[in-house]
């Protein structure tokens, strides 16, 4: 592995020590625009090419989780503020514009045009956008108080849909069009297939491998057999030279090595041999602690991932 550089974007660069640059999600809009949404409730544009931050709104809560689905609607999770779909606000207490709960984490879609959505403590939801109407939401893993609490969702090129609530990992094949719980493939502590239940970040990467981020259990490569029904893991923890064992954001970099951002720096996975380097770029400690579920992949192969201090762009 060679070495790494990086630089750092602050939304509000006058600020300091406050939830002003406490970057929480990322989205890529496309190859040059990433949407940024802070702590501080508000969502700003980045501009990849020539660097630039504009205000786009400030919003009640904070966005969780931002999607632009294939025909151009825009899905806006809030923490706490439910959810808008094109600007149109959907609640727990509202009658007409009703969804079960008002904390969301990941949105994403499938080929059929569904959108699943991961919310905090209402499970899986799943629903089609209609227009002219108010959206109806199918209501999955929600059985019981680990289950229902997600963390993330990740699709694979085959279909394949992979759920991280508190519960272990969950799979589903989302060409499936009569889903119903027991639908889903469930691997956890319980059946001895992962070392943690706590998931919190998820990556399918170029060579089929899904990687987790865990709390406690570092970074773990899983490889599933071929009907799905079990998998294998390894895990890679501070044993193995892993910063630290809370990993909050994982991707892979154009060189198939996997990045996992941890609550004390980040550490650089060696995609063939495993081996370990790790950075802490930042010279303040929120800038070391990287946000969950919050990193994305430029087109020029530049890594962006939010931390509790601005946003860090790895070259290298």
């Amino acid at each position: 592995m060679g070495s790494a550089t990086a630089n750092f974007i602050y939304p509000e660069s006058k600020h300091k020590d406050d939830w002003a640059n406490y970057v929480r999600h990322i989205y890529k809009k496309d190859d040059e625009n990433i949407i940024i949404s802070t702590k501080e409730n508000k969502l700003y544009d980045y501009n990849t090419n020539n660097r630039s931050i504009t205000l786009q709104k400030e919003m009640d809560a904070c966005v969780y989780a931002y999607f632009k689905d294939s025909k151009g609607h825009t899905w806006i999770g809030t923490r706490g503020g439910g959810l808008y779909v094109d600007g149109i606000k959907y609640s727990k207490n509202d009658s007409k514009y009703n969804v079960p709960v008002n904390d969301f984490y990941d949105i994403g879609e499938d080929c059929y045009g569904r959108i699943w959505i991961a919310t905090w403590d209402g499970g899986l939801l799943m629903t089609k956008y209609s227009p002219n109407k108010p959206l109806k939401f199918n209501q999955y893993l929600n059985r019981s108080f680990k289950e229902r609490r997600i963390h993330n969702l990740e699709f694979g090129k085959n279909g394949e849909l992979w759920i991280a609530p508190n519960n272990g990992l969950y799979y589903i094949d989302s060409h499936k069009r009569n889903i119903t719980d027991k639908s889903f493939i469930c691997y956890n502590t319980a059946n001895h297939m992962l070392p943690n239940d706590e998931i919190i970040s998820l990556e399918h990467t170029t060579k089929g491998v899904l990687w987790i981020g865990a709390l406690g259990s570092g970074a773990v490569e899983c490889k599933f057999s071929p009907d799905h029904k079990s998998l294998k893991y390894h895990a890679i923890t501070t044993s193995e030279g892993l910063v630290n064992n809370n990993v909050n954001s994982i991707i892979e970099d154009n060189n198939g090595d996997i990045w996992a951002g941890t609550e004390g720096g980040i550490s650089r996975i060696n995609g063939h041999d495993f081996s370990i380097k790790t950075y802490q770029f930042s010279n303040v400690l929120q800038g070391n602690v990287y946000s969950e579920d919050c990193a994305v992949k430029l087109k020029d192969g530049r890594l962006l991932f939010g931390t509790n201090y601005g946003l860090t762009a790895i070259t290298g």
